[in-house]
């Protein structure tokens, strides 16, 4: 039911060098083709109007706590999707050391480079007497509270390594668990070469605790730095709320806080579950909250520009199914 919970399969190494410099020569480049001109009334970018609303704000934190340990790689049960990483983290509990190993997982948390974190699994040649799965390392990131972030890791392999990211707003069974139905695939999947390497998630995701299992490697790995790149909107104005009442005061709170991580650019239905904004969706919250704010009229705008000639009003903003509609 639900296809916009994309994971992100990035292949390092791969990509021309310096491609993104200015002086990179693209001349052996495939012409762009024009997809459409400006002023076809089918063309999304044929009417460009002025931003409404204040531009999302951009700060970069570290995991307040980190946790190591191992698990006994999933092999699958040979059915659709043992592949996705979300599949594969979910299927492997974290236990004890016996054969992985990571070291200066903390300093994750420091910020220390001088001794960064190093992981190594257990050894792909061993023997067959003793060989009893491949036990590779993982780390639990915890972030201290769910934010609207991107995930950004500084990673440094030796040969050629595999690295599962899983998201998730809290823990089960001691791990992360990303994949929970069809709707929640919270993973990435990275294959990295040689060298040093930074990645940024390209995805906006919601989350609080992220796990790093590293997979298909002969000697250790260094992380140097881990961090999430938290994006917020910032509501013109703000309120505050206090009674004698606690219980009265918690869910203000809760009401604040969910109002604040389902909020963006647009009016994101459940971030959880998928970054999209539907027709319906209650603004009742955001004026208690904050009043009259201009993200309001963004978002009823947006809304207005999917209503069809017969007067129906499509599902959310960017739907292209006419069976989705509501009739006002």
């Amino acid at each position: 039911m639900d296809d916009m919970t994309y994971q992100e399969h990035y292949f390092f190494g791969v990509d021309p060098a310096n491609w993104t410099s200015p002086d990179f020569d693209d001349r052996l480049w495939n012409t762009g083709r024009i997809l459409g001109r400006a002023g076809e009334a089918a063309s999304p970018w044929s009417n460009p109007v002025a931003r409404q609303i204040p531009f999302l704000t951009k700060k970069e934190t570290k995991p307040v706590a980190a946790a190591a340990g191992e698990i006994l790689e999933w092999r699958g049960g040979g059915g659709e999707g043992d592949e996705e990483p979300a599949v594969r983290l979910s299927m492997e509990p974290v236990r004890a050391f016996t054969k992985a190993t990571v070291k200066n997982a903390e300093s994750l948390v420091s910020g220390n480079t001088d001794a960064p974190c190093r992981m190594l699994g257990s050894d792909l040649r061993e023997d067959l007497d003793s060989f009893d799965g491949i036990h590779n390392p993982t780390i639990i990131l915890d972030f201290g509270k769910i934010a609207n972030a991107h995930f950004i890791i500084d990673v440094e392999p030796s040969e050629t390594v595999w690295l599962d990211i899983g998201y998730g707003p809290d823990l089960m069974e001691g791990r992360v668990m990303p994949y929970r139905s069809s709707r929640t695939c919270w993973a990435d999947h990275l294959e990295l070469p040689a060298g040093r390497f930074t990645w940024r998630s390209m995805k906006g995701r919601q989350f609080r605790y992220v796990q790093v299992t590293v997979r298909r490697f002969l000697s250790p790995v260094k992380i140097h730095a881990a961090r999430a790149e938290v994006v917020q909107h910032t509501f013109c104005t703000e309120t505050a709320f206090s009674c004698s009442d606690a219980e009265l005061e918690k869910f203000w709170q809760a009401a604040a806080r969910t109002t604040d991580l389902c909020t963006t650019d647009i009016f994101m239905d459940c971030a959880s579950r998928e970054r999209r904004q539907y027709a319906g969706f209650s603004v009742s919250a955001v004026e208690s909250l904050h009043g009259d704010e201009p993200i309001i009229n963004h978002y009823l705008q947006q809304i207005s520009t999917g209503q069809q000639s017969d007067g129906y009003i499509r599902c959310d903003a960017g739907c292209k199914r006419p069976d989705f509609r509501l009739s006002f």
